[in-house]
């Protein structure tokens, strides 16, 4: 069973739902036009995540120098799949 929950942004929906024994309750947050736009998190990942978007909103965030930028690290290995060869012109 989920519960949609108040949100002060009317462009983002939060549901709490059940996790099972394993997760507990947890929270979907998604973007009222983009349903695929979503993340679920557990209680403790969303009291984290708080932390860092406040973080973010007071403009005091720092770049992360121990992690790999996906875009400069993982875009080369993608397919391009827009790539006229990648898709069927017909079915556009």
């Amino acid at each position: 069973m989920s519960t949609q929950i108040k949100s002060s942004n009317p462009e983002i929906i939060l549901t709490r739902f059940s996790g099972g024994e394993d997760r507990g309750t947890c929270l979907q947050i998604s973007m009222e036009n983009d349903f695929r736009a979503a993340i679920s998190i557990r209680r403790d990942q969303a009291a984290r995540l708080a932390a860092d978007l406040l973080t973010f909103a007071n403009n005091q965030e720092e770049q992360d120098g121990t992690r790999e930028h996906w875009n400069a690290n993982k875009a080369a290995e993608l397919p391009d799949f827009w790539a006229k060869e990648s898709y069927n012109e017909d079915l556009l």
